[in-house]
């Protein structure tokens, strides 16, 4: 479990405190290898991760485009739990033919928001968006 910051950069810190990463870093180290994140979607489950520097600090760090998946409020193991669990349930079991991957991606996301809702009678804290990589990782990993 992390949590989210964004007072200076976006960053991930453990709960337990040892371990922080900073999508600066994480894009610098990428940009440094010559390659980002390359996958069909990215689940950012700390505290609001689906606000725009979020989504700003991720398009610096793809190597294509993704569905990102990110937090609107604060959740814990329980809210990740029903949500994860419905979207892999629905990935694994839709294959979505005919789909390219990020968009089964976005389905499987969009089944779980409306699965969390249905079993918890609550909004989700989920949002789905789809992020294509900012104009300084087409210049460094493209």
């Amino acid at each position: 479990m992390a949590h989210g910051d964004h007072t200076i950069t976006p960053t991930f810190s453990s709960t337990d405190g040892n371990v922080e990463i900073s999508l600066e870093q994480l894009g610098e180290t990428a940009a440094s290898q010559g390659q980002g994140i390359s996958t069909s979607a990215i689940i950012a489950d700390g505290c609001k991760t689906g606000t725009g520097v979020w989504q700003k600090a991720v398009r610096d760090c793809l190597q294509g485009e993704v569905t990102y998946i990110g937090t609107s409020a604060i959740i814990g193991w329980h809210e990740n739990g029903v949500f994860c669990s419905a979207f892999y349930g629905a990935l694994f079991r839709n294959r979505g033919r005919g789909m390219t991957p990020t968009e089964q991606a976005r389905d499987a996301a969009e089944r779980a928001i409306q699965a969390y809702t249905l079993l918890t009678d609550k909004s989700c804290p989920f949002k789905v968006t789809t992020l294509k990589p900012s104009q300084r990782a087409r210049t460094l990993l493209g």
